[in-house]
């Protein structure tokens, strides 16, 4: 199939780049990848149908200013698949102990899409130096997975107007996931209720400084809907990037917007 062999400088790019760590974390195998050593720890928790290798030009931008750790959540990449069905909260708690087992510290956690809400999940309990969240899922928008999914294809395939090479990564990663899981009940339990969960409350607990990074042609998430979150967080603010949902992938540049203020936001 043409997007299982995929031309050699397309690999060179999106592939063999990251340097793929494994750690054991509750009895499973969790992948990641670490970039940069100087700057403090800062986890990337990727979204649905999704794992690390999606965000290779991010994290890029991103090891300069931090050290970065992009984990695979269980299921997904090269990360285990566990025979139990593990929660959002059970999800919290594996990124609690990955921390542990590699004595990360107070660590900034950047989080994409349906990861926002492990990461709004953990923030509510623990604090960490910042919380970042873009294109969050977290309040009740879609009660349908056709309505979800079908809003998820027509995305993908503006990707491919924007930028055929990236729309063939992201789309080879979410058959890559997909083939891996499809007779996997769990999974598909997780990706239903990634859109059907009102963290609406629980981020009220959060006390930890938050920049919401919204793209304003978000066709998932509107960014009128998702400003909403702001308003709910105490010690928040919002970044608009001129983007879409998938601006991590698409446009990773962006997140130059969020550099140039994050020491201004975070020490006020």
């Amino acid at each position: 199939m043409l997007l299982l062999n995929l031309p050699e400088e397309f690999k060179r790019k999106y592939s063999s780049n990251l340097i793929m760590s494994q750690v054991v974390v509750q009895d499973i195998l969790i992948n990641y990848v670490k970039k940069g050593s100087k700057g403090d720890p800062l986890i990337l928790i990727h979204g649905v149908l999704g794992d690390s290798s999606a965000y290779t030009s991010l994290i890029d931008i991103l090891k300069a200013h931090f050290t970065v750790y992009a984990i695979d959540l269980p299921m997904n990449g090269k990360s285990d698949i566990p025979a139990r069905y593990l929660s959002i909260p059970d999800m919290s708690d594996i990124l609690v102990d990955f921390m542990k087992r590699l004595k990360i510290k107070n660590p900034t956690i950047f989080a994409h899409s349906a990861g926002c809400l492990i990461a709004i999940d953990y923030a509510s309990k623990y604090n960490v130096k910042e919380l970042i969240l873009t294109e969050p899922a977290g309040l009740v928008y879609y009660k349908s997975k056709f309505r979800l999914f079908s809003k998820m294809v027509l995305i993908s395939l503006s990707g491919l107007l924007r930028n055929p090479v990236i729309f063939l990564n992201s789309i080879r990663i979410n058959i890559r996931n997909i083939v891996r899981n499809v007779s996997n009940d769990n999974f598909w339990k997780v990706v239903d209720l990634n859109y059907k969960k009102d963290y609406s409350e629980k981020i009220k607990k959060i006390r930890s400084p938050t920049t919401l990074i919204l793209a304003r042609y978000d066709r998932l998430f509107s960014y009128d809907f998702e400003k909403k979150f702001a308003k709910k967080l105490k010690n928040s603010r919002i970044i608009s990037i001129e983007g879409y949902h998938g601006w991590p992938h698409y446009r990773p540049w962006q997140i130059s917007n969020y550099l140039d203020s994050k020491e201004r936001f975070i020490k006020r």
